[in-house]
């Protein structure tokens, strides 16, 4: 029972009887194990404006082996030292497992310590404890620096690009972003930044090999990026993350699986199963009923016939005669924020080379003109089907390239092709 007592000194008899009674309310576990549970591994710490928040991994088994079914809580050490001395590990917090039911579709946890003090080196542990009163071992140590107010912090990035639409990515399986939208906005600046389109994490699934989050350049938030999920399913692949073929990556607007073309070992292209068009007016949306398939708006004086589609974001497609002759810096704006479309929208830009070939430029909201998008491509080529402009199968040519559409009548789930590349690594600063 060395454990137990060891336990009980560390938290106290209070807030040992507090973990049991907090966390054995349920009557449809095992009795506790007599054994203590593993050591957590992956404890990470992400900076925020006034604090640190800790992020770590459920334990699976115990010390022996055996799965683990009985988990009480977590108990947080911190250790900090300034410029007159340092102090030992102490118990900073006590973070019961108060929901089980909930509990068992967790897979990490949180605990933030605020506000710290500058100029004051800090460095946290966590252990896992069993409802029994068991104690695991400690994790490993994660430290805060000396300097942390003035440094910020540091944070891994891999630079990708899908025909030139490029964006900033972060593997989210290590590091976890407090403000993802404030950290777009700053990479994003070309001068000032890395410099991209937005911002993807690649974030850790339950069910499915990852999760894209997607935020544009200037921090909004974007459903669906075609172009990035392609980054998405190489860094998965060339980072040894995930080695299935197909993968299947998780969006906030559903499941994508996706394709790989792999050559040397690293993968070259891409087809993603972007899924159903959406073309019912309220769902795109857009603030009409039905289909809008060659539909008067009105734009900055002027009449445009335009086709609503999404792709899990909204796009507005209009056909021209030339696309370089169109002034997409005055005109994009205007059609982002027209009040026709709630959620603001994609704008694309379409000349008709034949039936097998289109000409793209593209306004997308949130980020201005970019060299391409891939579910803009998507929405085009069924725009131009539905508009009886194109065949099924079609090369869209857009600046930064071209990629391969398809959409397919037997289940009519719209397929794009296109590369995926890496441009570097780094580490950047970010407030």
């Amino acid at each position: 029972m060395l454990r137990q007592y060891a336990l009980a000194g560390l938290l106290g008899a209070g807030a040992l009887l507090l973990l049991v009674s907090a966390c054995g309310h349920k009557t449809d576990i095992r009795p506790p194990s007599l054994v203590a549970p593993e050591a957590i591994g992956d404890l990470a710490l992400t900076l925020g404006d006034h604090g640190v928040t800790l992020r770590w991994g459920r334990p699976q088994r115990y010390a022996d082996g055996s799965q683990m079914d009985d988990l009480g809580g977590f108990v947080v050490l911190r250790a900090q030292r300034d410029g007159a001395g340092g102090q030992p590990f102490t118990r900073l917090a006590l973070v019961p497992v108060e929901d089980r039911d909930r509990f068992q579709q967790e897979k990490r946890f949180s605990y933030t310590d605020e506000p710290l003090t500058a100029g004051t080196l800090y460095r946290y542990r966590v252990l896992a404890v069993t409802l029994g009163g068991y104690l695991g071992d400690v994790s490993n140590t994660v430290e805060l620096g000396w300097q942390w107010k003035a440094v910020g912090m540091k944070l891994p990035f891999t630079k990708m690009h899908g025909i030139s639409n490029d964006y900033i990515y972060v593997n989210a399986f290590d590091t976890q972003l407090s403000d993802p939208a404030r950290v777009a906005r700053q990479v994003s600046q070309r001068r000032t930044g890395i410099g991209g389109d937005g911002l993807i994490l690649i974030c850790p699934s339950d069910t499915v090999h990852a999760r894209m989050e997607m935020y544009n350049a200037d921090g909004s938030r974007g459903e669906m990026c075609g172009n990035g999920i392609r980054c998405v399913g190489k860094y998965l692949y060339d980072h040894g993350i995930a080695t299935d073929n197909p993968l299947r990556v998780d969006t906030d607007v559903g499941l994508k699986v996706l394709f790989l073309e792999v050559e040397d070992d690293s993968v070259s292209r891409v087809t993603v199963d972007m899924g159903e068009p959406i073309l019912d007016g309220p769902q795109i949306p857009v603030a009409a009923e039905g289909r809008i398939v060659n539909q008067p708006l009105h734009v900055d004086g002027q009449a445009y016939a335009v086709t609503c589609v999404s792709m899990g974001n909204p796009h507005c497609v209009t056909f021209v005669d030339d696309v370089e002759a169109i002034e997409l810096e005055k005109i994009g704006p205007q059609f982002e924020r027209h009040a026709f479309f709630p959620n603001r929208v994609n704008t694309e830009f379409i000349q008709v080379v034949s039936p097998s070939e289109l000409n793209m430029r593209v306004w997308e909201r949130g980020s201005g003109e970019t060299w391409a998008c891939g579910t803009g491509a998507c929405g085009a080529a069924v725009a131009a089907v539905l508009n009886q402009k194109s065949e099924r199968r079609v090369t869209v040519h857009l600046r930064g390239g071209d990629l391969e559409i398809e959409w397919r009548a037997e289940n009519n789930h719209v397929y794009m092709t296109g590369a995926a590349e890496e441009v570097f690594e780094g580490m950047v600063e970010v407030e």
